[in-house]
């Protein structure tokens, strides 16, 4: 780049704005996607690349995660899309791949088997949109998230070792019902 910087690199925002309308060259708009400054100068770079090759690199590459998901916006391969709704760290990357999958194959392999919770729900709305029967993979998830929920409560109870029982209610006749602060363990004493 020599001494002096494209106007896209510039920190008025306005002003690499401008340049990045004005440019068509697809080699500067890659270098521009993969090195401006703002993510916001790199989005309008990635709108305008027209290599789907390139789009992937980046989708799949780049360090930051809203340029990946921008990126994401654009590719139609449906293979790099379920290794990015499967694989990449970041969520807003992920739901934007799913947002393009058309793979209902790969989407109820997400909405089943996926360990984010969000990333199930987002795949079963996915999938929705594509006209697909849902109704069994939205019970297998709720079954699959409170099963979730009570590892979760039995791993607390399982090691909270000083319980600070408070009354939680009338059990009928003698009996008196108590809680665990800590850990949501109930008793029910008479």
């Amino acid at each position: 780049m020599g001494l002096f910087k494209p106007a896209w690199m510039s920190e008025n925002y306005n002003r690499a704005e401008r340049a990045i309308d004005k440019l068509n060259d697809q080699e500067k708009l890659i270098f521009a996607a993969e090195n401006a400054p703002n993510r916001h100068i790199r989005r309008m770079a990635i709108e305008k690349i027209t290599d789907k090759a390139v789009l992937k690199r980046i989708a799949e590459t780049h360090k930051d995660s809203s340029t990946r998901r921008d990126a994401t916006g654009r590719v139609t391969d449906q293979s790099v899309l379920t290794r990015i709704a499967t694989t990449d760290v970041s969520d807003t990357v992920r739901y934007a791949a799913m947002e393009n999958l058309r793979n209902v194959k790969a989407l109820r392999g997400i909405a089943l088997n996926d360990p984010d919770a969000t990333n199930r729900r987002v795949a079963i709305k996915r999938l929705e949109s594509l006209g697909e029967n849902v109704e069994s993979l939205k019970r297998e998830n709720e079954l699959r998230k409170r099963k979730e929920e009570r590892e979760e409560r039995e791993r607390k109870q399982a090691s909270c070792t000083h319980h600070r029982w408070v009354f939680a209610g009338d059990g009928g006749g003698n009996a008196h019902s108590y809680t665990c602060e800590l850990c949501g363990k109930t008793e029910t004493r008479g």
